[in-house]
């Protein structure tokens, strides 16, 4: 995939085009929850799979204008506003003119590993999209079910630690069962109670994983889409996957979805200095600037690029005020993900949330170790240590100081009037130097100047963040 189109398609307005350009390489994308990652996931569902959705939405005897009917209604349930046609289209072609052909697409959402209390290759295969699996000619027998549990095993022994945890085949249909060290009795149904969410979830994944390297063709292109499929696994095993994961889908173009911006954060680690990937990966966040669904990539242009490009080009007032307001929202996205401050859309909301005091501390500068930063895991690892070094001597005092040390630094606090100066400048200046108010006096050069100024502390104070660096000169 190269391009991707979409408007008037779920979370996306009509009149608001968004567009997605990959040029056939790999691409994470964070959002938050309902922000309109799933959007693009069931686009690209219904692009590659419109005919499967149809048939599994509309009754096999429904014919003729009654079936153009339902099929109106299938297609009206992806629409934003119903006055409008949705438009959809990968690589230049509209989906309604797109017929499956040779290609080799592979979709798996958190559905498809948390939809049932057993395990059956066929039904978890048949439930994902693979446009190499048809229901209605069954693809799995006994040779294949007997290398598929073997390999798994295989995988859980070699890429999970997982040695102790075994899948038993229990007929030729890919029925089977799951025993453990601890559970020596194999257990073929009510899974979830005899094991852990996290380890169902991972065989589950290793299954679907291992039969997508017996579908594709390593000499054929093929695509991967993945819509937030680590969400109940820990760090340690969140490792173990993504290793997995590159490790076997290599030759594949790959599209991962999520809300965890530690996942986000470790995979973008993992693909960049540990597993060698054959295709270069694209870094974005999904995020909601000046009222449209944009990606933002990981190294959009600084201030002082955009400054640089004011001087260089002559810029207009109006063109500099765009850009400097779509920085700023920029920024705060940026600023609410290191402080854990989510589930909320719009960057005025969150600016709101940043610029108001409260409790909640999750990054501080630690004032006894050269004014460095550390979040809240920092603080867990310096609570275990004196909660497991052997020294109970005045342990809940010792604690107390620790956690109102941690609070009283608030990394926030050193930015937040920063915050709320430029939020003022955005009501007063940046907005109507973008959007223009009959009446209001002329930008100065002197805003535009202290913009700038505000802008790049904000910049230095993010990256200070990402290196954890002195930012005590801010």
């Amino acid at each position: 995939m190269n391009t991707l189109k979409i408007e008037n398609f779920k979370a996306f307005e009509a009149g608001k085009a968004f567009e997605m350009s990959l040029d056939n390489n790999n691409m994470l994308v964070y959002g938050e929850n309902g922000i309109g990652k799933t959007s693009i996931f069931e686009a690209i569902k219904l692009f590659y799979f419109r005919g499967r959705i149809l048939s599994e939405r509309i009754r096999a005897n429904v014919v003729e204008e009654q079936r153009d009917e339902e099929t109106k209604r299938v297609i009206d349930d992806y629409k934003h506003n119903m006055t409008e046609a949705i438009s959809l289209s990968i690589d230049e072609v509209n989906y309604c003119l797109h017929n499956v052909g040779s290609e080799k697409v592979f979709m798996i959402s958190y559905d498809n590993l948390d939809n049932s209390d057993d395990l059956k290759i066929l039904d978890l295969v048949n439930n994902a999209y693979y446009t190499t699996a048809d229901k209605n000619h069954p693809w799995l027998f006994k040779d294949l079910v007997d290398w598929i549990v073997e390999q798994t095993n295989k995988d859980l022994n070699e890429d999970f630690m997982c040695g102790d945890v075994h899948l038993n085949k229990m007929d030729n249909e890919g029925r089977c069962s799951l025993s453990s060290d601890s559970q020596n009795v194999p257990k073929y149904s009510n899974l979830n109670n005899y094991f852990n969410e996290s380890i169902l979830h991972i065989v589950k994944f290793i299954i679907l994983i291992e039969c997508i390297t017996l579908f594709r063709n390593d000499n054929q292109k093929a695509l991967l889409v993945l819509d937030d499929c680590f969400n109940s696994l820990d760090q340690t095993n969140r490792t173990f996957m993504m290793k997995f994961l590159l490790k076997r889908t290599k030759g594949m173009q790959k599209i991962v979805f999520t809300h965890n911006i530690g996942f986000f954060n470790l995979f973008r680690y993992i693909a960049n200095n540990i597993v060698n990937t054959d295709k270069p990966w694209l870094y974005y966040q999904l995020c909601k600037i000046s009222g449209s669904l944009e990606l933002i990539k990981s190294d959009e242009k600084t201030t002082a690029d955009i400054k640089k490009e004011a001087e260089d080009k002559h810029l207009t007032d109006t063109e500099v005020g765009n850009e400097l307001r779509r920085r700023f929202e920029v920024i705060v996205y940026q600023l609410a993900n290191i402080n854990n401050v989510g589930e909320l859309q719009e960057s005025r909301s969150l600016l709101d949330r940043l610029c108001s005091p409260n409790k909640q501390v999750y990054l501080s500068m630690d004032v006894l170790a050269n004014h460095k930063c550390k979040d809240i895991y920092n603080l867990i690892d310096e609570i275990y240590a004196n909660v497991t070094n052997g020294v109970y001597d005045h342990l809940a005092l010792r604690l107390k100081n620790k956690i109102e040390d941690f609070r009283k630094n608030d990394f926030l606090k050193r930015i937040r009037p920063i915050l709320v100066e430029l939020r003022l400048m955005q009501k007063v200046a940046l907005h109507q130097t973008s959007h223009g108010h009959a009446g209001l006096p002329p930008v100065s050069s002197k805003e535009i100047e202290f913009a700038y100024s505000l802008l790049d502390k904000l910049e230095k104070a993010l990256n200070s963040v990402s290196h954890r660096e002195d930012i005590s000169s801010l």
